[in-house]
């Protein structure tokens, strides 16, 4: 009879073991899966910044590539929507700013995006120099 009792007593061990093991292999895996799913949203993050910030070079690189008394409003909104910019992004200018001596202008460019449910808004500044 004892060894009966004996047997049970190692079932029970056994089902606790294993009882245990799947808990701390869940936990395990939901950490794993966390961590892999805010590794996912920092990439997609940083793809989507740099892509804004392909296209702000873009933007400044025809800026600069324009005489200086051809920068107005509606030229640098000809050059945004020359660029393609995807739809997720939006560039708009938010004026020019002549500086007194008549030799620099600011060109202010606003970006607006999204990124989950982050509204991201940023101000670029391009100065261009009177050649």
């Amino acid at each position: 009879m004892s060894f009966f009792k004996k047997k049970n007593n190692e079932k029970g061990v056994l089902e606790t073991d294993f009882a245990s093991s799947l808990v701390i292999f869940a936990i395990g895996s939901i950490a794993a899966i966390s961590m892999y799913v805010n590794m996912y949203t920092y990439m997609v993050r940083l793809k989507v910044n740099e892509n804004a910030i392909g296209y702000i070079t873009e933007i400044c690189e025809e800026i600069d590539a324009e005489n200086y008394s051809q920068i107005t409003t509606n030229r640098v909104n000809q050059i945004i929507s020359a660029c393609k910019i995807e739809s997720p992004y939006s560039f708009t200018t938010t004026g020019i700013t002549e500086h007194s001596s008549g030799k620099v202008k600011k060109v202010g460019i606003n970006v607006k995006y999204k990124i989950g449910n982050q509204q991201m808004n940023y101000t670029v500044y391009k100065v261009k120099v009177k050649e």
